[in-house]
C-alpha cells in the first residue's frame, strides 16, 4: 500500500512539474537563420516573392517529389497561395499565402493542416551589404498551446525548423548565385573578360564629391538628375566634353548606408574651380576594365568579378572605381543594349 502512495505521490508531482513547466514555457517563439548571397537584393527579392520559384530552391519540396501542388491567386502578389497535399508525414497537407511586399522584406503565413494544425508568420528581410551582396534572414514565429509547451521538454521548434531553414537558404543562395555567375561565364565565352589597360589621365568637371545615402547614390534618377545639372553647366560655359559621363565611387558603407561619390563628365583641359562644379584630376593608371551590355542590377556581380582578378593578381586598388555609362537606360529603353564599364585602377 505504501508503495502504491509513494508512486501516486511521483506521478503526482511529476505531472506537478510538467504542468508547471507549461505555465512557464515562452507562449510564442522564434526560429531564425540567415546567409549572405553574392547578388544584388534585386535577384534575391524575385526568387523569394514568387511561388513558381519557390519550387526551384524550397527546402520542402525534394522531401516529395510527386505532392499535389497548386498556386492560387496571380503569383507574386499579396493573398496568392501555394497548396500543397503529400502522403509523407514531414511534408502534410497546408498552404502558405504572401502577407507582405516591401523592397527589403516578403511577408507569408504557413498553414499546416496535416499531421498538425499549426499557424505560423514567416519573414525575410534582406539587406546590401558593404561589399554589394544580400544579407538575408529567414524569421517563422508562432504561438504554442499549452501541451507543445509541456513537449518542449523533450524537443523545441528551433531544433525541428532550423535545419529546414538552413536548408532553404543554402539552396536559395546556390540557385542565385549559379544563375549569376552563368550569366558572367557566358559573356566569357563570347571574348568579353577582364581586360587590363592603361587609364589615360582624365579630367572630370563633377558635381562635387558627396556623402549620400546608399540608396539614392545607386539610382538611376539621382544620375539622370545629376548629369542633367552637369551639361547644363557645360553648355553655358561652352566647357569642351571629350566622352560619356561617369560615376566616381571613393567609397561605400552599407552598414551606415551611404556612399562617397562624384558624377564627372571628362573634358578637354583643366578649368578654373567652381564651388558647385568643382574639377577631379585622375592620373594616368594601370587598371581592370570589364564592359558589356548588361541589366543595371547586374553591376554588383561585376565587381565582384573584378575584385577577384586583382585578388587573384596580388593587386591592390586604387579609388575612386569608375563607372562609364557608354549607352545607358536614358538613352536606350531596352535594358539588353545597355553598355557599361566599371574600371578598377590598380598600383
Amino acid at each position: 500500500m505504501n508503495f502504491l502512495k509513494t508512486i501516486g505521490i511521483l506521478l503526482f508531482i511529476f505531472v506537478l512539474v510538467l504542468c508547471t513547466i507549461g505555465f512557464i514555457q515562452p507562449k510564442n517563439y522564434l526560429v531564425k537563420r540567415s546567409t549572405e548571397i553574392n547578388a544584388p537584393i534585386q535577384e534575391v527579392h524575385k526568387k523569394i516573392s514568387s511561388w513558381k520559384s519557390w519550387e526551384k530552391w524550397s527546402p520542402w519540396v525534394e522531401l516529395d517529389t510527386a505532392m499535389y501542388t497548386k498556386i492560387g491567386g496571380l503569383d507574386g502578389t499579396i493573398g496568392s497561395r501555394y497548396n500543397w497535399k503529400s502522403n509523407n508525414p514531414d511534408v502534410g497537407t497546408g498552404n502558405m499565402v504572401f502577407t507582405d511586399f516591401k523592397k527589403d522584406k516578403v511577408g507569408f503565413k504557413i498553414n499546416l493542416q496535416s499531421p498538425f494544425n499549426i499557424s505560423q508568420d514567416a519573414y525575410f528581410i534582406i539587406k546590401e551589404n558593404s561589399k554589394g551582396n544580400t544579407h538575408i534572414i529567414w524569421s517563422l514565429n508562432g504561438e504554442s498551446s499549452f501541451f507543445e509547451r509541456i513537449a518542449s521538454v523533450f524537443w523545441n521548434m528551433d531544433a525541428m525548423v532550423g535545419p529546414d531553414l538552413e536548408k532553404g537558404l543554402r539552396n536559395l543562395k546556390n540557385l542565385v548565385e549559379s544563375e549569376r555567375l552563368r550569366a558572367i561565364h557566358s559573356r566569357d565565352k563570347q571574348g568579353i573578360r577582364v581586360e587590363e589597360f592603361t587609364f589615360e589621365e582624365t579630367i572630370y568637371l563633377t558635381n562635387k564629391i558627396k556623402i549620400v545615402p546608399l540608396e539614392e547614390a545607386i539610382s538611376l534618377e539621382y544620375y539622370y538628375k545629376e548629369v542633367k545639372d552637369l551639361f547644363a553647366y557645360a553648355n553655358e560655359y561652352r566647357i569642351n566634353i571629350i566622352g560619356p559621363p561617369a560615376r566616381l565611387i571613393y567609397s561605400k558603407d552599407t552598414i551606415k548606408k551611404r556612399a562617397t561619390i562624384a558624377i564627372g563628365l571628362p573634358i578637354d583641359s583643366i578649368i578654373d574651380n567652381t564651388l558647385n562644379h568643382p574639377i577631379v584630376e585622375i592620373k594616368q593608371s594601370k587598371a581592370a576594365k570589364y564592359t558589356n551590355t548588361w541589366m543595371y542590377d547586374e553591376l554588383p556581380l561585376v565587381n565582384v568579378k573584378l575584385r577577384t582578378h586583382l585578388m587573384v593578381k596580388g593587386l591592390k586598388q586604387i579609388f575612386p572605381t569608375v563607372v562609364i555609362f557608354n549607352i545607358n537606360p536614358e538613352q536606350e529603353p531596352n535594358p539588353e543594349k545597355w553598355k557599361t564599364s566599371v574600371i578598377y585602377l590598380h598600383e
